[in-house]
């Protein structure tokens, strides 16, 4: 699943910001935040660490 959404066209962080581009220091700070700047080995490796650890990113907060 990884390797499959990892290898789909198209830019993640650029997708965030819809038909809007971003300002350069945003889009550069965004893509290395999550690592999107490493190459794909790399990005797996934390992603599999980070599963390990139980640090499954962050949630979308939801009003009751």
């Amino acid at each position: 699943m990884f390797v499959a959404v990892t290898q789909l066209p198209g830019d993640p962080v650029r997708a965030l910001f819809g038909f809007q581009p971003p300002p350069q220091e945003f889009y550069v700070r965004i893509r290395s935040d999550h690592h999107f700047d490493e190459p794909l080995p790399v990005q797996y490796g934390l992603y599999l660490g980070d599963l390990l650890t139980g640090d499954w990113g962050r949630g979308l907060p939801i009003d009751p």
